[in-house]
């Protein structure tokens, strides 16, 4: 799977998150901060804003990110949720 970065540029983005709950379920996606979250899909970063509204303007206006490495400061869950997805590419 790719691990992407949805980024809200508005607060609160109560569309795009309830978008993203339904969307990616099953512990597909994981709130990071009030308006950021990681999503797990295999998918462009453009059929990820397709996919939420984002493209279309249904939700609140956002930005997406596919990852190409990470590193930082955070939570271990958060650690741990991306390494799993990175993880499932490809399976």
């Amino acid at each position: 799977m790719i691990v992407f970065a949805v980024i809200a540029t508005e607060t609160p983005a109560p569309k795009l998150a309830s978008a993203i709950t339904q969307k990616f379920p099953d512990n597909k996606s994981l709130q990071i901060a009030q308006t950021a979250w990681l999503v797990s899909a295999d998918e462009t970063s453009k059929g990820v804003s397709d996919s939420l509204g984002i493209t279309t303007g249904e939700t609140e206006a956002a930005v997406v990110i596919a990852n190409a490495g990470y590193y930082g400061r955070a939570s271990t869950h958060i650690w741990e949720w991306i390494k799993r997805e990175i993880e499932n590419r490809g399976g």
